[in-house]
């Protein structure tokens, strides 16, 4: 199984980010997966197109990407993307997008391709607080996950899904974390149970 697993890079003034720490600790050795890195800016117009350019290249079974969602005290896996932007902050490169729809003649929404409820049901036998969200935001997570959804209507052999992450410890943010390694087990869990529906 090839998967493109992708994190932002940090936002919002921050340092890190928690699923750029957990992707770069990540070190699955597993002959069945083979894993390919993507760094993402958290730039609204560089965001998917980023990713598109690797997609464009390669075949790959999944595209699973993670972001940080400080504040959420789980690992929250979600569901749906939907055709909206209204930022409450700026992207890294100072564009505030607010109120708008990523694609006018674009569907409402599109719902995740990963086996969420296994997902969820794997975390929660190793302990690790996890649970399924109905909403991605509406800042450059959601914006990303609506146009690779978008984008892989014309490639139905590759899947694809977004994972948000809370705080990992290390970032010592006074909000609930966990610690760096638990995320990574996490995301290594998550990436052992894909399966195509």
């Amino acid at each position: 199984m090839k998967i493109l697993l992708t994190a932002f890079e940090p936002f919002d003034g921050m340092q890190t980010n928690s699923a750029l720490l957990t992707m770069n600790q990540l070190n699955i050795k597993d002959k069945n997966l083979e894993i390919v890195k993507l760094v993402v800016p958290t730039v609204f117009s560089k965001a998917f197109s980023t990713v598109q350019k690797i997609l464009d290249k390669d075949k790959f079974d999944f595209c699973v990407c993670l972001g940080q969602a400080g504040g959420r005290d789980a690992i929250t896996v979600e569901r749906v993307a939907i055709n909206y932007v209204d930022a409450r902050i700026p992207d890294n490169e100072g564009n505030q997008i607010l109120d708008t729809m990523i694609n006018e003649k674009g569907e409402n929404a599109y719902f995740s391709h990963l086996p969420l409820n296994t997902l969820i049901k794997a975390l929660n036998e190793e302990k690790i607080p996890s649970r399924i969200s109905n909403t991605a935001g509406t800042f450059v997570c959601n914006y990303l996950f609506y146009n690779l959804l978008d984008y892989l209507k014309a490639y139905p052999l590759t899947k694809g899904g977004f994972i948000h992450l809370p705080f990992a410890e290390e970032q010592k943010q006074n909000k609930f974390s966990l610690p760096l390694e638990k995320l990574v087990k996490a995301v290594e869990i998550i990436l052992k149970n894909l399966e195509v529906l």
